[in-house]
């Protein structure tokens, strides 16, 4: 009996020490989850960057150099720094994604690298539409992530931030990890008058210096670029939203090939379709973009749009906005195809335009004008008749300034009149011979 009692205790000593085991391996398979190896895989491409903007100011001299012969006016050298984050995605080329505002103006860049070691970067190019700037540095055995696929996201799966938010005052180079879920994808979000379309927004918590890191998926995918966070504090709301890789891709793209992203020419000028536009046009659209002007021989007057037309979707996408069209427009290589579903009368129709490169010559509302040579403004080679200025400018004229704006160039006026808004007036100062005349209008 005693010696059944012994054995039967040895059994039940061997069952619990096998039992700790198993929950022991348990929660180190818990622990090993997808999550963690995400991390494991994209972490090491995470990089430090940090930008210094050096800029010449004059300044007024002491009273004392003054007298003693100096200039009252010097200049003084001022050095700001901007730090943010960035992701190596091609390892061979020491290639690093990273958002555009944080390079910007930049006379150094610095990036830290996962394992401490730094290296001085060079631009490959930079778009400020879609606030996206591609970075080269020189390098052996660098680290890379991969880029996902955003177009298949699904809401409430997982989500990792990754970058350094607290720059260099950590003495360490790991990147900070916060995790959430995807809590929207294709988002459009208006901020301060500017509209992003085609966002992934996130409740992983981003705070400012966190911002221009991936967004990474539990595969270790990068699937979108931190761009923003809606805040009243400064600090994260869990509202973050991120540039989705599949348009990143693009534009890095283009940036590589051209170091900037060259906008094709359609022809058109468009405004925001408002309430009070949409009830004048009697159109039962809500949202999209209203053609103000179509130049002659372009290929929007080729694919037969005219003013007044509501476009509301562009190569399947919806438009909701002048800053929505330009983004899409903008991804499409020269002598490739547009399609734009507009309205007009209250019929739905389908136009083809085949984008082409910028004129030298502008047609601005019917002046067609063109860089001068020497000093500012913009020349007017012929006025188009029934134009707005018809009648009122004449060949040779020099448009010198619009509202308070001064015209520096055709590419500058260009942008003036996509901001231009239907009904709004505006004055137009102009150069004749040595006299300054003005002339109200609009479109």
């Amino acid at each position: 009996m005693k010696r059944s009692l012994f054995w039967s205790m040895i059994a039940a000593v061997l069952l619990m020490c096998a039992a700790r085991a198993d929950v022991a391996q348990d929660l180190a398979l818990t622990r090993q989850n997808a999550i963690i190896r995400a991390i494991e895989r994209a972490s090491p491409a995470v990089v430090n960057i940090s930008s210094t903007q050096i800029k010449q100011v004059r300044v007024i001299n002491n009273f004392f150099d003054i007298w003693g012969g100096a200039d009252p006016f010097g200049v003084q050298e001022r050095r700001s720094t901007s730090l943010g984050s960035g992701v190596i995605f091609d390892a061979k080329r020491g290639y690093i994604l990273t958002n555009q505002h944080v390079i910007n103006d930049a006379s150094e860049i610095l990036v830290r690298a996962h394992d401490g070691r730094e290296f001085t970067a060079t631009v490959v190019g930079q778009d400020s539409f879609y606030d996206l700037a591609v970075l080269k540095i020189d390098g052996k055995n660098l680290p890379s992530a991969p880029f996902g696929n955003s177009d298949d996201l699904k809401i409430g799966e997982w989500a990792i931030a990754i970058g350094n938010p607290f720059g260099q005052l950590v003495r360490d180079l790991e990147p900070s990890v916060t995790v959430g879920v995807i809590s929207a994808t294709n988002r459009v979000v208006r901020v301060g008058g500017r509209t992003y379309a085609n966002l992934i927004q996130t409740d992983a918590s981003v705070n400012p210096g966190n911002s221009c890191g991936p967004l990474v998926n539990a595969a270790g995918e990068v699937i979108g670029v931190n761009t923003f966070i809606l805040t009243e504090s400064g600090g994260s709301h869990g509202v973050n939203f991120a540039t989705s890789i599949n348009i990143a891709k693009q534009v890095v793209d283009l940036l590589i090939k051209d170091g900037a992203v060259i906008e094709p020419w359609t022809g058109l000028n468009y405004a925001d379709l408002t309430p009070q536009l949409a009830q004048e046009l009697k159109t039962s659209a809500r949202e999209g973009i209203v053609v103000t002007y179509v130049q002659p021989d372009s290929p929007a007057s080729r694919a037969g749009l005219q003013k007044n037309d509501v476009i509301v979707e562009m190569n399947g996408r919806k438009v909701y906005s002048q800053q929505d069209a330009l983004g899409i427009i903008r991804l499409i290589p020269l002598r490739a195809i547009l399609s734009a579903r507009y309205e007009r009368g209250g019929k739905l129709r389908q136009a083809t335009l085949t984008l082409a490169e910028h004129p030298r010559d502008l047609s601005f509302y019917g002046a067609v004008v063109r860089d001068r040579r020497l000093g500012d403004g913009v020349v007017v080679q012929r006025v188009e008749k029934g134009s707005v200025f018809d009648r009122i400018l004449n060949d040779g004229d020099t448009l010198v300034r619009i509202g308070r704006v001064d015209i520096i160039s055709v590419a500058q006026l260009r942008d003036i009149a996509q901001m231009m808004e239907p009904g709004q007036k505006l004055r137009l100062i102009f150069r004749r011979g040595g006299e300054l005349l003005q002339y109200v209008f609009a479109i």
